[in-house]
């Protein structure tokens, strides 16, 4: 039983994968078999995708979790790892969201809703998930009535699949306390 399946019998939601399809390119044999689990979560209807890819090269497994809003919010967030680069300027010319620990300057960039930003800067357990994880974040203009995240490099467990799962939540708590 893979990740998606025994997150989605845990909270009785839905499972469905479809049939194996390989494709042959100059750089080798590939294999695509995209996974979809949805479930729900306090409420929150949430949808986890994988299009594992197998074959001639190695890559990670690009799972995408969706939490879908209950409407639209006006309230763009992007929160990425910052590269190599970025925590070099970082060092030198620091963020100016003053309730973000510095851990978690250090570690992510936060562009959007400034408000938004501050209230996940001040909740501490949103804080303690996210650090060490190296995650994409995104509600944005393409799709304001959910959120998205990625993992950059798969998930490891179910403990780590839930971790996600309640990082979500927290934006999700914070995006309607504001309104």
């Amino acid at each position: 039983m893979n990740l998606i399946e025994e997150l989605v019998e845990k909270y009785t939601g839905s499972y469905s994968e479809e049939a194996k399809k390989t494709s042959v390119y100059s750089s080798g044999k590939y294999t695509f078999h995209p996974q979809n689990g949805v479930l729900e979560l306090d409420g929150t209807k949430i949808s986890i995708n994988l299009n594992a890819v197998e074959g001639a090269s190695r890559t990670a497994e690009p799972y995408r979790i969706v939490l879908y809003l209950d409407k639209e919010y006006q309230k763009p967030l992007k929160i990425f790892p910052k590269s190599l680069l970025k925590k070099l300027w970082y060092g030198a010319f620091p963020q100016k969201h003053s309730s973000l620990p510095d851990t978690i300057k250090k570690q992510f960039s936060f562009f959007g809703n400034q408000v938004l930003i501050d209230a996940l800067g001040k909740d501490a357990d949103f804080c303690k998930k996210i650090y060490n994880e190296k995650t994409f974040i995104l509600l944005g203009k393409k799709f304001p009535k959910c959120i998205i995240l990625t993992p950059a490099h798969g998930i490891v467990d179910l403990d780590q699949f839930e971790k996600f799962l309640q990082i979500l939540k927290h934006i999700e708590a914070a995006i309607k306390s504001d309104n």
